[in-house]
């Protein structure tokens, strides 16, 4: 009894498989855009912090309109820049967030096949279990009624 074991949703689990490969890729992809965009608003609040130590230590001079003008400009532009980062931020957690959502429900689908898979091989080994007993036993009923024959 050479039987050798097939799952029948062979296909379909290494569909599963792959799915999944590719949601942990998505992951890893939008965690690296999120690190980017965290990494981008860190050294906007960097600039920032700049900017107004500069800022403090030109006002202790005498200034003109004109260069403090530049300054509330510069200020507001890097503060706009920041509200737009930090946007892009939120949204790029967001996305990993949903990303580690459909990895998770990719996981669930393939661990469902592969109990699936278990469940169907523990059966094959049952059932072939059975067939070898009932070899042997027919073997050994073979052999017990040649021996009261003979």
């Amino acid at each position: 009894m050479n039987k050798k074991f097939t799952f029948r949703f062979q296909t379909v689990l290494n569909v599963k498989e792959k799915e999944e490969d590719i949601k942990k890729y998505d992951v890893g992809f939008a965690t690296k855009k999120h690190k980017k965009e965290t990494d981008s608003l860190e050294n906007m609040e960097k600039n920032k912090g700049k900017i107004v130590i500069k800022w403090r230590e030109e006002t202790k001079k005498r200034l003109k309109i004109k260069d403090l003008r530049r300054f509330a400009d510069e200020f507001e532009h890097i503060k706009m820049k920041i509200e737009n980062q930090n946007i892009l931020v939120k949204k790029s957690e967001e996305r990993v967030n949903q990303e580690i959502k459909l990895l998770v429900e990719a996981k669930k689908q393939r661990k469902i096949f592969e109990k699936l898979k278990e469940k169907d091989y523990d059966s094959f080994k049952y059932d072939y279990l059975k067939a070898e007993e009932m070899l042997v036993d027919q073997i050994v009923t073979f052999k017990t009624a040649n021996n009261n024959k003979g």
